[in-house]
């Protein structure tokens, strides 16, 4: 896959230090990420951008309109099957647990029993289980991070 110029631009903008910078960044890339013709396109950077977006969304002190869209975009991104496959292996669905126990995320809540995400932690099977994360907010984060204390997970149907 040719790797487009513009969106290895783009991606740099994503760590841009001016705020509005940023936010032109993240907001083409929430846009893109609205379609399935946008979603192939950033394929050809997604390693540098899920990263990018993953690291907007960590930071305590990010803009929150910012944080937003990257969130936003990590949603539509997680509903193709090989981007998911890659939000696995940089274990987003650990680090939004992080974000939930830390509370450092203000809109965290758009992950919250999201399908897609949902989807993702079945796959991790018992590690942290669809269940809990639609349960009272992860559950008071899985009982401050000691396990899953739910009758069932839906990952793995024990």
């Amino acid at each position: 896959m040719t790797v487009d110029k513009d969106l290895q631009d783009l991606v740099e903008f994503l760590g841009a230090k001016k705020p509005e910078v940023q936010q032109a960044a993240v907001d083409i890339v929430s846009g893109l990420s609205g379609s399935p013709e946008g979603i192939n396109r950033l394929k050809g950077v997604q390693a540098a951008l899920l990263g990018a977006l993953l690291r907007i969304v960590g930071t305590p002190d990010a803009d929150p309109a910012v944080s937003k869209a990257a969130l936003a975009a990590l949603v539509n991104l997680s509903q193709d099957a090989a981007l998911g496959k890659v939000l696995l292996q940089l274990n987003t669905v650990g680090r939004v647990m992080e974000f939930v126990r830390e509370k450092s995320c203000p809109h965290i809540n758009l992950l919250v029993g999201c399908t897609p995400l949902a989807r993702l932690a079945a796959q991790m099977c018992c590690a942290l289980c669809v269940a809990c994360l639609q349960a009272k907010a992860v559950h008071a984060a899985a009982s401050e991070a000691g396990a899953p204390t739910v009758a069932a997970c839906i990952g793995c149907a024990a």
